[in-house]
């Protein structure tokens, strides 16, 4: 959990009125959420499945659908940013979502793992 708040700090850091970081917003949420998921699945199942293909059905089984669903999302969005010559139009607005979403996804890692007994 610790590299997943470090990642978000991060992107919360990045200056949101220059162009060039909105990809580099949305990379590091996307990766605040993966590190997230991975503790919660690494507690839960005893397993690190670091496929980021498969880690969110993996969180999905331990948190709840949504939660699955949502990080699937964020890793074709940040797929999109990292490799396509072409951002999406609505990338500043992808950004916001991304930090928004982020924490709220954090905050639900951080409630499972709380309520397994995790201090944190």
């Amino acid at each position: 959990m610790t590299k997943a708040q470090e990642y978000l700090a991060f992107a919360g850091q990045l200056d949101a009125s220059a162009t060039l970081n909105l990809p580099h917003s949305v990379s590091r949420c996307y990766y605040a959420m993966y590190h997230a998921a991975r503790a919660v699945v690494l507690h839960v199942r005893r397993a690190d499945p670091d496929d980021h293909e498969r880690l969110p059905a993996a969180l999905g089984q331990c948190l709840g659908l949504p939660y699955g669903d949502l990080l699937g999302r964020w890793r074709e969005a940040r797929n999109q940013v990292d490799y396509s010559p072409y951002p999406p139009a609505d990338l500043r607005q992808q950004a916001l979502a991304a930090v928004s979403d982020a924490e709220l996804l954090l905050a639900a890692c951080r409630e499972g793992l709380r309520k397994r007994g995790v201090s944190l």
